[in-house]
Formats: structure tokens, sequence, C-alpha cells
């Protein structure tokens, strides 16, 4: 049985593992890897949101009453656009080419670009909630988009506090040795 320590400070929770001496490589081998799995999906989802937002993007503009995407225009009754070349420019230039060039500075920077990540994330979860209240329709997308969004949000912050060394801080705040 492995001894935990879970110590609430300053609102912080800290959640400490203590392991006999051998087991320690193991788990900065771990972080390590932690570190790697935390890029792959960060650069996985920049991808994704940013290959599938140009090209909706993209497809709106050139298609404004929507039918290349097979959106019905009365998608829009209730909102202050008469056709759909705004939202698709707004989708473009928000979501679309930001998550691509933050992808290759992401890449190029070495992971140093987190805070980039994490604001790609807030822009996407706030063009999902604005659209949702504008077109008042929630669909199994808006969950997913979402989602995307605040995994980008905690896999950078995660990221961030892995490579810079905080959660050994924090456990070393709290009176044990980091692992």
């Amino acid at each position: 049985m492995v001894p935990l320590a879970i110590i609430m400070q300053r609102r912080h929770l800290v959640i400490t593992v203590i392991v006999p001496e051998p087991a320690r490589a193991y788990f900065s081998l771990k972080l390590s890897g932690m570190k790697t799995l935390l890029t792959i999906i960060i650069v996985a989802l920049l991808l994704l949101n940013g290959a599938t937002a140009t090209y909706g993007g993209l497809n709106l503009m050139l298609c404004p009453d929507g039918s290349s995407l097979y959106l019905p225009p009365d998608l829009l009754a209730g909102t202050p656009f008469t056709d759909y070349f705004i939202p698709g420019l707004l989708l473009l230039l928000t979501n679309g080419l930001p998550s691509l060039g933050i992808t290759y500075f992401f890449i190029a920077k070495g992971r140093t670009g987190s805070w980039l990540v994490k604001i790609q994330g807030l822009l996407l979860c706030g063009y999902i909630i604005i659209q949702v209240l504008l077109i008042e329709v929630v669909l199994p997308l808006h969950f997913i988009c979402g989602g995307a969004g605040l995994l980008l949000i905690l896999c950078a912050w995660l990221l961030e506090a892995v490579s810079t060394g905080r959660h050994a801080k924090k456990i070393k705040q709290a009176g044990t040795r980091p692992l």
C-alpha cells in the first residue's frame, strides 16, 4: 500500500504520494512521458480544430447560403446575420488560422507557447458559447468542441506546471519531498 498525503494549503490541494527511494526514478520517467503525452494531445487538438475550422469557415464564406455544409438558412433566424459569410469569416479568424499558427509556434518553440494554447482554448469555448446563445440550439458537436477547448486549456496548464516544476514546489511547500 502506498502512503498518500492530501493537504489543503491556501486554496491549493496538494496530493503527495510517498514512495520508497528505488521507485523515484520510475515517477520521474513517468513525468517525462506525461510531457510527451500532453504535447501530443495539444498538437492533435490544435491541428484538428485548425483543419476543421478552416474548412468550415472557407465553405461558409464561399457558399454563404450554407448549402455546402447542409446548414439550413433558417438557423440564422433571430441572429444579426442574413447569411453564413460573417460567421464563416469569424470561424476562420478565431479558430481556423490561429489554431494552425499556434500549432506551428508551439512545435517550433518547444512547448513554451502554452499560454497561446490556453488562449486558443478560450477562443474555441467562447465561439461555441456565443454560437449556442445566438442560434438557440444545442447540438452534440457543441459539447465536443467545447470539451476540446476545455481540454486544450487543461493540457496547456498541466504541461506548464510539469515543465516548470510547479508541482514539485507545491509538494515542497507542503512539507514533504517531491517525487
